[in-house]
């Protein structure tokens, strides 16, 4: 037993305790007299307490009677025995005085696996007071408790919790060690529960802390701190990493086919036809939890180039609430302004996130480019007797006319509206149940001021193109988790979402064409895009005799639409006379060309099922980590472009010079007016599978490099994927493409505590693999309708392999700051990259193994510091950023031309700067700057310009956003946010001249929250 002391000497046992009569007795954790020692020590993966092993509560109850002896007898005090003032002495320990103090709950945090002392746990003594503390850096607390029993819990992120009922009388003095375990368990007396609280910045900041791998985690309430709205704001805001579009990630310099998206640990299907690229948008802040970047994963986790990047959606709560937030975006000169914002009347279904009926293709339409070229042959035909004509006359007419008609209208209160609830309750003595649902639903208006230019050989202007870009978007959002555990050993969970995003774009663009054609032009552009996202997972979490497995099944379906896409171009003579009038550029052609005049329909669909099975087994030395993964897609990609034409001999009686919505009204569609054709390509469309089945193998060991402690992860993951790909050639000709790979990847990460749970070393090493998806491989050109360009696969295309290194260095001086300083460098050999190539009268599009190695290196730099040193007034300020430097340069063969130059999307630097000031009426005000460095959006033909890198980049822009939020009373908050203060536009260059820029306006946020107590 442990030494009992009291005024500096030791009794080693009641034997030597002079003069009483003394007993042991066995009572589990409750104590009586002297002092007790505590500790919970698990022997075994699955102990059971018993009282002869070590972590018994072992009371000493003494009692005694005063008798005269011998005058060398001393009492505890050192007094003679017969002397009155160690009766009261002893009286006073041993009651009244022990009555009247608090007892002492002293601790210590372990990783019940490693022996790693966990910092900044918490613990909380539930009673009719309730008590709580958090644990110092070297995982130690002290609790003082009044008489009485308690409840206490030790909990922290990662880490299942722990709980034990305990008694606590006047003057105890307790010494416990917990150790806390990563996997759902049960022991005797200690309730394990796999509960994880991600939601705050400590806790992330704490779960990069204990990981393994090098990571950035971003947590709910800096989301909330930031005023970010979806996963696209929050990213951007992490180092080293860049959103382009709301949809394309770039990370370390590398573009977005180099970087895994995953939700809940899960495969999640993608929504770009010809790119894996996500739209982020589909992730609004208010489902998720925890956005964790992985820069250096270990074998459990894909091994990417640029990145793994997991969602995390909202955790079950630990007791019922609920919550409500309802506001309004106010636009800086378009809200409430009368005839301020241009646009056409949208579908009755627009409010819901997806249109169906509104924009849909007709019935009447063939269902094929040979039915409609079959139908046309007739109509052309002057000796038809089958109907034809009357039949291309009614799809005619059968097309949406309404949606031409353009509006001048004023933008109002747009609802901005979040409900989010939960509860978990007892079921039984080990078992509960629970669950959290979350609804969000916003609208938005704006207009933006567009420029658009192209440049010739010399820099001279090919074409002139400005106007406005009007933009209307409704996203919705709902999720529903459900958890139940049972019999403390085993968890099941459900987790679905549903998320859409509806945007509409109408564009007018005027402008002329001084290259060639000596043109004046304007553009009509009615733009609507639809995306959506479903996914459901199930899962379970399990420990048996010591071992602890998870498996999960994951459904993921995405799927884009571009429902009736409508492009009019109008054009004059550059120098004729300015009275006249613009005309339609309708041709009178069967085939037409539906980039000038036509309705596009593009429909991706994409199915993801995945499943998921691995294991944790404790060993001697470590931790060894098994699983086994396989993930199958199926893709879906259809494109119809039908193009206005005029009938046969030319459209009689219609007048090009009125705009669309009176030119293109359903009476003009005739025999002898206007008629629609056909000019899709076959090879346009095309049917996808992969499928990628891997196992990985980790072993974990902590280890000691002198006095310090480390831990070490050695791990492989062996990757066999498969593609498959159906489509046509240009000639029509069916075609089919199978590919197949089988790849090795290494990794080693570790981590070296330089000083106890303050300051880390980690670092880095692994291996990864990037394969072309889908269309990049196809052997035949296809139309890009996004880009609105001739793309050519490549058959020869080989995955890009890539070596990664990683350092960095993090200091965590107290709880919610950090300093980090991180070095990387990448080796990308047959790196991936977009190139341009000359293809009889056209340039085409097309992807190549770069020539040479792309080489890549950086250094990260983040920082979190409350400025207490600033003095009182500057308690409450927190100040957080990060800086990261990238510098990369790969070769690529360009027409007949080796070029090197960076990485498509790479900027060589980006910038977050932040300040949060938490005042003392408790409210929060945060103001937050970002800034990332030139990066090339568009690759050129080199060998075609005659000025030095021809390629279009994205220049340097600032962002600065500011955040209020206020609680009042019962309850309620109220947050006002503000978006592009500084008002600058996006603005691209090639060779020092301005191709493009459209400027956005500043948008207020006003909204009113309500949290049940």
């Amino acid at each position: 037993m442990s030494c009992l002391r009291r005024h500096g000497r030791c009794w080693r046992s009641a034997s030597e305790l002079p003069m009483f009569r003394c007993k042991w007795s066995r009572r589990s954790l409750s104590t009586r007299g002297s002092a007790i020692a505590v500790r919970i020590h698990p022997e075994r993966y699955r102990p059971r307490l018993s009282s002869r092993k070590v972590g018994v509560t072992r009371a000493l109850h003494c009692w005694g009677s005063f008798a005269p002896g011998k005058g060398e007898e001393q009492c505890p005090w050192g007094l003679p025995m017969r002397s009155v003032y160690c009766l009261l002495g002893w009286l006073s320990w041993t009651g009244v005085v022990a009555q009247a103090q608090p007892g002492l709950v002293r601790g210590t945090v372990l990783d019940a696996e490693t022996g790693e002392r966990l910092g900044r746990a918490t613990i909380v003594a539930l009673s009719h007071d309730t008590v709580g503390v958090i644990a110092d850096l070297r995982g130690e607390f002290r609790l003082k408790l009044g008489p009485g029993s308690y409840r206490v819990r030790v909990s922290m992120v990662g880490y299942a919790a722990a709980e034990q009922q305990l008694m606590v009388h006047g003057g105890d003095t307790l010494q416990l060690v917990v150790r806390l375990y990563p996997a759902v368990r049960q022991m005797h007396g200690v309730v394990v529960e796999a509960r994880r609280q991600m939601g705050s910045v400590e806790a992330a900041l704490s779960v990069r802390r204990s990981a393994t791998a090098v990571m950035d985690v971003t947590a709910a309430e800096q989301m909330r701190i930031s005023g970010d709205a979806d996963a696209g704001q929050v990213l951007r805001r992490i180092s080293s990493v860049a959103v382009m579009e709301g949809k394309y990630l770039m990370v370390r310099g590398t573009n977005e086919r180099y970087s895994t998206v995953l939700l809940d640990g899960a495969a999640v299907a993608m929504t770009e036809p010809d790119r894996r690229a996500l739209l982020l948008e589909l992730f609004p802040t208010e489902i998720l939890e925890q956005v964790a970047v992985t820069k250096a994963p270990t074998a459990e986790l894909p091994a990417a180039t640029g990145a793994v990047v997991g969602f995390q959606t909202t955790e079950l709560p630990e007791r019922s609430f609920w919550r409500l937030s309802i506001g309004s975006p106010y636009i800086v000169g378009l809200s409430f302004h009368r005839q301020g914002y241009v646009h056409y009347p949208g579908g009755p279904r627009d409010w819901l996130g997806w249109d169906d009926r509104w924009r849909r293709l007709p019935a009447q339409a063939p269902n094929s480019r040979q039915e409609m070229n079959a139908l046309l042959q007739a109509v052309w035909n002057p000796y038809d007797t089958t109907g034809a004509r009357q039949r291309w006359v009614a799809l005619g007419r059968a097309f949406n006319s309404e949606i031409w008609r353009r509006d001048t209208g004023m933008v109002n209160l747009l609802p901005d509206f979040h409900l989010a609830g939960g509860w978990r309750m007892q079921t039984g003595e080990q078992s509960e149940f629970g669950g959290v649902g979350v609804l969000t639903y916003s609208r938005s208006a704006t207009v933006n001021d567009v420029l658009w230019r192209g440049l010739l050989y010399d820099r001279s202007l090919l074409f002139s193109h400005e106007g406005i870009e009007s933009v209307r978007k409704t996203t919705l959002g709902a999720l529903l988790n459900l958890g139940y555990r049972f019999s403390g050993e085993h968890q099941l969970r459900v987790q679905s979402l549903l998320s859409r995003s509806f945007t509409d774009r109408f564009l007018f663009l005027q402008g002329a064409d001084l290259g060639y054609q000596f043109l004046q032009m304007r553009h009509y552009v009615y733009h609507p895009e639809q995306y959506q996202l479903w996914n459901l997972q199930l899962s379970g979490h399990h420990a048996l005799d010591g071992y602890a497995f998870e498996w999960a099944l994951g459904r993921s379906e995405g799927r884009q639409q571009q429902p009736d896409f409508r492009r009019l171009r109008y054009q004059r003579q550059l120098y004729g006379d300015p009275a006249e009038p613009f005309i339609a550029e309708i041709p009178a052609t069967q085939q037409g060309d539906g980039t000038r005049a036509g309705r596009l329909f593009t429909d991706l669909l994409e199915k993801t099922f995945s499943a998921r099975l691995a294991g944790r087994l404790p060993l001697a030395f470590g931790t060894l980590r098994v699983g086994f993964t396989a993930e199958q897609r199926w893709r879906r990609f259809t494109a119809r472009s039908f193009a206005l034409i005029q009938a046969r001999g030319g459209a009689y009686n219609v007048d090009f010079t009125l705009p669309p919505e009176e030119l293109l009204r359903p009476e003009n569609f005739r025999a002898d007016g206007l008629g629609i054709s056909e000019d899709t390509k076959l090879s346009d469309s095309y049917r996808a599978t992969e499928q990628v089945w891997s196992t990985f193998a980790t072993v974990e060991l902590p280890l000691e490099l002198g006095a310090l402690p480390a831990r070490i992860a050695f791990g492989v993951r062996a990757e066999l994927a498969q593609q498959g790909l159906s489509s046509h050639l240009v000639n029509e000709q069916p075609v089919e493409t199978n590919r197949r790979w089988l790849s090795w990847l290494p990794t080693v990460t570790a981590s070296l505590q330089l000083r106890r749970e303050e300051m880390f070393l980690r670092g880095g090493l692994y291996r990864s693999v990037t394969r072309p998806v889908f269309r990049e491989l196809a052997p035949f050109a296809f139309f890009d309708v996004a880009e609105q360009e001739l793309v050519q696969g490549n058959p020869l295309l080989t995955p890009a392999d890539a070596w990664n290194a990683e350092l960095r260095w993090e200091w965590y001086p107290t709880v919610g700051e950090l300093l980090s300083v991180g070095v990387f460098t990448k080796r990308i050999a047959n790196a991936l990259e977009e190139t341009i190539f000359p293809q009889q009268s056209e340039l085409t599009r097309t992807f190549a193994n770069a020539v040479e190695p792309a080489q890549l290196w950086g250094i990260e730099l983040e920082v979190r510091k409350r400025l207490v040193m600033l003095g009182t007034w500057a308690q409450g300020v927190v100040l957080f950023g990060n800086l990261s430097l990238v510098h990369g340069r790969v070769g690529v063969r360009s027409g007949g031309l080796i070029v090197e130059r960076p990485l498509w999307g790479q900027s060589p630097y980006g910038i977050n700067l932040g300040v949060l000031w938490q005042t003392p009426w408790k409210g929060e005000l945060s103001l937050v700057w970002n800034r990332i460095g030139s990066r090339i959006v568009k690759v050129a033909q080199v060998e075609q310009y005659s000025f030095p890198d021809p390629h279009v980049y994205e220049q340097p822009r600032d962002l600065l956003d500011l955040v209020y939020r206020q609680p009042l009373l019962a309850g309620l908050t109220v947050s006002l946010s503000a978006k592009n203060l500084l008002g600058l536009p996006v603005r691209w260059e090639q060779g020092g001249v301005e191709v493009f820029r459209r400027l956005e306006p500043r948008t207020l946020n006003l909204s009113i929250g309500y949290r049940s107590p």
